[in-house]
């Protein structure tokens, strides 16, 4: 973890962002580039009005000034940092920014979405946590001005590349001395192999001794469900998981997006399985 992006719109969930980046940042001696996209003033310039073109030239001033106060911050805690203010002319999305800044890390605040706003466009987190190339940690809510984790949930359902995955969480878990718990998430009706299972989650955390984990299995006809009720059985302040796609629903949204949209609990969503 070298280089971590911080989408920010200067809210309050932005703010609990930025809080935790720094953090990460300090312990791992990473950069952050803060990216903040706005509405490009080029728009008002096909417009006979002045004042509107005044208007976006002082809404340019204050997200620059903004985004200067985050390097600013940055400093004091000792991270390097970069503004990033970006006119969106209508095709601009975060997740172009990953490739050319190295970026191997996100971490964004999110309001998260519901109902039918959900269903039809979910959130602008969503939209990242659907399409980065790189693990994205979604904050919602911060109960105290530092960030601590104690406990993590990995819900998976021990497919694709979960060995991958389940290095970025042991090395998180390394960082903050937190516990991982190991959930393995089947279907009822389609029931694992418990020898199977047990023999993966070994190989797991067989590279790991000295990370803490415990192991348990859920069978249910609804994922997002298992892991809520399990998470909440836990001391767990974070969930990880994967990305991977709800079945028998025409407008599905990976179980990752919904927790996403769901859960207060940060969320880190890894590589595709």
């Amino acid at each position: 973890m070298k280089n971590i992006l911080v989408p920010t719109d200067f809210s309050e969930c932005a703010q609990n962002a930025t809080t935790v980046a720094l953090q990460i940042a300090s312990q791992v001696k990473a950069s952050i580039h803060f990216l903040h996209i706005m509405p490009s003033p080029d728009e008002s310039l096909h417009v006979p009005n002045i004042a509107k073109v005044k208007g976006n030239n002082v809404q340019k001033g204050h997200a620059q000034d903004k985004l200067n106060a985050l390097v600013v911050a940055a400093s004091k805690a000792g991270v390097m940092a970069t503004p990033l203010l970006v006119f969106d002319k209508g095709n601009e999305q975060i997740e172009q920014y990953i490739k050319p800044l190295n970026i191997d890390f996100v971490v964004m605040g999110s309001h998260g979405a519901t109902g039918i706003r959900e269903l039809v466009i979910g959130s602008n987190t969503q939209q990242v946590v659907r399409k980065s190339s790189v693990p994205v940690l979604v904050i919602k809510n911060l109960p105290t001005k530092s960030f601590s984790v104690k406990g993590i949930v990995f819900a998976t359902t021990l497919q694709g590349n979960v060995l991958d995955a389940f290095d970025i969480v042991a090395g998180l878990a390394r960082l903050w001395k937190a516990t991982v718990h190991i959930l393995v998430v089947n279907f009822i009706e389609r029931p694992g192999d418990q020898a199977l299972i047990d023999k993966v989650v070994k190989e797991l955390t067989l590279p790991y001794p000295d990370v803490s984990t415990t192991q348990s299995s859920t069978e249910v006809n609804d994922e997002e469900w298992g892991i809520h009720q399990f998470l909440e059985k836990t001391d767990a302040e974070m969930i990880a998981i994967t990305k991977y796609d709800k079945t028998g629903f025409i407008l599905s949204h990976s179980v990752a997006e919904d927790l996403v949209n769901h859960e207060e609990v940060p969320i880190l969503v890894l590589g595709s399985e």
